[in-house]
């Protein structure tokens, strides 16, 4: 495989602007130069490839199938991991011929050797799991879940959730299954968030030692919202920016608290600046409706932009239909296809309700 490596969603991740340095009598001029222009010739080629991906799909769901896998195998020639993952995609599920699973591990295998590529290591998690186009491997398909999750995939939390508390391959660990399954419970899964219910009532009631912010977790989702506002204010004392983002979301909802969106807005705002991204999520939510704070569509486009990036599905999908209906930035529908596409492959359903009702 030759090529840069990119994901087509760097072309909107990426904004290269000439701008001088604060003081260029310190800064050798030739050199910043070379490293600007190179910074911007790799946002266009991001950005070209990402067109390129763009026009095969387009191809693909107008059933010009011919035309799709030309595109798609150019672009995954040029690196484009997305391209590759589509490939494993219509050769697992027999979007153009026969279903062929060993070409589909095999272009799942590209993706992810080539950049790590969260959808499709879950996706190939999922073949080894059940020994579709390679060898059946519990230990690696646990592996590629693992991975995948960490990158924020939800179906790969939520598998690891489910293989921890039934004891799949490795030890039975509540408190391990408890910790993924609440992550994707926090992007919004309903399955999940009843796993992280079940387990919590066992955590309480076999008295598991837990970090603090696990142990107020807990107390959430086991139901008592009291002892949990208890447990998140012990850690705001710290800093701790998990502890302040729950609280944010206690206040936000009158969970355990007197329901206080302004006190909401404020530790949200504090956990945001050390990178939660439960808190950014909410905080931009709060931008977006301009409840409690001024309305802001830019700044909660950023917002979810940042947390988009590292992996939040629910915000690629706020995303995506901000640039959907021109909400706060320029509608455009290639820009949603991608957001709405990207959180697709995250994990998170709603996103291919969207995709479908535009057409693929």
């Amino acid at each position: 495989m030759t090529g840069m490596k990119t994901l087509a969603i760097a072309a909107l991740l990426t904004a290269s602007i000439l701008v001088a340095p604060a003081d260029a009598a310190e800064v050798d001029n030739a050199a910043w130069l070379a490293t600007q222009l190179r910074a911007a010739e790799a946002a266009a080629r991001a950005d070209a490839n990402a067109r390129q991906l763009d026009e095969a799909l387009e191809a693909y769901f107008a059933g010009r199938h011919t035309d799709a896998l030309a595109g798609l195998a150019a672009a995954a020639e040029d690196g484009v991991v997305e391209a590759m993952h589509w490939l494993g995609v219509i050769y697992e599920t027999g979007g153009v011929a026969a279903p062929d699973d060993e070409q589909a591990a095999r272009w799942y295998q590209e993706a992810v050797d080539e950049s790590d590529y969260a959808p499709a290591q879950y996706r190939l998690g999922v073949m080894y799991e059940f020994g579709r186009g390679v060898g059946k491997d519990d230990a690696t398909a646990v592996e590629l879940y693992r991975d995948a999750a960490e990158q924020g995939h939800v179906d790969a939390q939520r598998n690891l959730g489910s293989a921890y508390e039934r004891g799949w391959v490795e030890e039975k660990d509540l408190a391990e299954s408890f910790r993924w399954y609440q992550r994707a419970a926090d992007q919004g899964d309903d399955i999940a968030l009843s796993g992280a219910e079940r387990i919590a009532r066992q955590l309480k009631a076999e008295n598991v030692e837990l970090s603090e912010i696990e142990a107020a977790m807990v107390e959430y989702y086991s139901g008592d919202a009291f002892r949990a506002v208890s447990g998140f204010t012990a850690l705001t004392g710290d800093r701790d920016e998990a502890g302040m983002s729950w609280l944010g979301y206690m206040a936000e909802n009158g969970y355990g608290t007197p329901r206080n969106l302004a006190r909401a807005a404020g530790l949200y705002n504090e956990a945001a600046k050390y990178g939660d991204l439960k808190a950014i999520v909410a905080l931009a939510t709060m931008f977006y409706f301009g409840d409690p704070v001024p309305q802001d569509l830019a700044r909660a486009a950023g917002l979810f932009q940042e947390a988009a990036a590292k992996g939040w599905a629910i915000a690629a999908f706020n995303l995506g239909y901000m640039y959907d209906i021109g909400s706060g930035v320029e509608s455009d529908r290639a820009l949603a296809l991608r957001w709405y596409r990207y959180a697709d492959l995250l994990g998170y359903d709603p996103a291919g309700d969207e995709l479908k009702r535009l057409g693929q």
